[in-house]
C-alpha cells in the first residue's frame, strides 16, 4: 500500500512540475514501480486515467443518483426529501 501511495503522488507531483505523461510512465518503469493489479510495465494511457479519475484529483461528486418514490412525489414532479448534491 505505501508504495501505491508513493506511485500516485509521484506522479501527481511530476505531472504538476511540467513533466510529460510518456516520461512519467519511463521514469515508473525505470525505477521498477509496477502496476498493482497486473504488475504490468506503466503506459501514458494509465497515467492519463488517472490523472482525470475524479476520485484522485478530489473532485468525486456525492449523490449523482437519487431513487424517487412516486408515492412521495409532488405535482411538480420534485420529490419530496430529495437530496442536493455534495461536493
Amino acid at each position: 500500500m505505501p508504495e501505491e501511495v508513493e506511485a500516485v503522488k509521484y506522479i501527481f507531483k511530476q505531472y504538476c512540475s511540467g513533466v510529460g505523461i510518456e516520461r512519467i510512465a519511463k521514469n515508473l518503469n525505470e525505477k521498477g514501480v509496477r502496476l498493482k493489479k497486473s504488475n504490468e510495465l506503466w503506459r501514458p494511457y494509465y497515467i492519463t486515467r488517472m490523472l482525470r479519475n475524479e476520485k484522485y484529483i478530489g473532485d468525486a461528486l456525492l449523490q449523482k443518483r437519487v431513487s424517487v418514490n412516486f408515492k412521495l412525489v409532488k405535482n411538480n414532479g420534485v420529490a419530496i426529501g430529495e437530496n442536493e448534491e455534495m461536493f
